[in-house]
């Protein structure tokens, strides 16, 4: 394979192999980039926390140990946390794709009354916000605050209704006309046939939403008061804010400070890979759909 790729380089112009070489050195350095942030968290996390406080371990786990893990899975906050963001993340993306799939396909139809203005007023939201004070005010007034539904409601986008209704609008009108004469009404279309050929924007939505529920902490913190309604997110960034403030204000002199640096530091990066992880393990489920539902918005507006 080297031979053939050298007897192809050897027959190209100048140009061009200078071309690919500025691609390769962008590729490699975009890749280091990316990818050691991620094995330098991963290696302190199994670094005992004298070698990640010190400086020592810099690529490599040194000094192996599982100290970070025993005090993440020790803390029961944690569990509370961490079963927290399970739930808002279930909720949401269950919210998400039925709201997304059902104004999808009623802005689909050209039927719908009152069509071009329902677009309008919504398009309007795309843009416009009240911001933060008058939302929670609203969000008060409504007896949202405190609880969880404070963090379920916002998920909805107009965005993804938009590309939700482009790939709906895209499905052949024969098969609405066929179900139609079978006697299908539009709650059964839509669920029995629409969703089934809907699968790679379900499953971008999903991933999205997950995300971006899963990385959330702000409307926790604005909206919430019961720490047994927290996120995991809550208890990493007190960690963060722990961790940093000790740096700060710790007497390097005492041995308790030092110490309680060092254990801060170790908890800091396991927490960090044990609220990644979920992620990561549920990327790969909808990888194969993710290409086709990202670019059904581009083909069609």
């Amino acid at each position: 394979m080297g031979k053939v790729f050298w007897r192809k380089m050897r027959n190209q112009h100048f140009s061009d192999i200078a071309f690919m070489a500025v691609v390769y050195l962008g590729l490699t350095f975009a890749l280091v980039a990316c990818a050691y942030p991620v094995i330098y968290v991963v290696s302190a996390s199994f670094s005992s926390s004298r070698a990640v406080a010190s400086g020592e371990m810099w690529l490599f786990p040194k000094e192996i140990s599982l100290e970070g893990y025993r005090l993440v899975f020790q803390n029961k906050t944690v569990y509370m946390g961490f079963v927290n963001s399970v739930f808002y993340v279930i909720m949401s993306v269950l919210i998400q794709l039925m709201t997304t799939m059902m104004a999808g396909f009623a802005f689909s139809r050209r039927e719908l009354p009152g069509r071009t203005w329902f677009n309008l007023f919504f398009v309007i939201t795309m843009f416009f916000g009240g911001g933060l004070i008058p939302t929670y005010l609203v969000y008060l007034k409504l007896g949202l605050v405190n609880t969880r539904w404070a963090l379920l409601l916002p998920g909805i986008s107009f965005s993804n209704i938009i590309i939700a209704r482009t790939s709906i609008s895209a499905l052949p009108e024969d098969l609405f006309d066929c179900s139609k004469l079978d006697g299908c009404s539009y709650i059964r279309y839509l669920f029995r046939i629409v969703v089934p050929l809907s699968k790679p924007i379900l499953a971008v939505f999903s991933l999205y939403t997950a995300v971006g529920v899963w990385n959330s902490y702000f409307g926790a913190m604005i909206y919430l008061r019961d720490q047994t309604k927290y996120p995991l997110q809550i208890f990493l960034r007190t960690i963060l804010i722990l961790n940093s403030t000790i740096d700060l204000e710790a007497d390097l002199s005492s041995e308790d400070a030092v110490r309680m640096m060092q254990v801060f530091a170790t908890m800091k990066y396991a927490l960090i890979v044990v609220s990644t992880a979920p992620i990561i393990c549920v990327y790969p489920f909808v990888q194969k759909h993710f290409v086709k539902g990202v670019m059904v918005g581009s083909l069609k507006g």
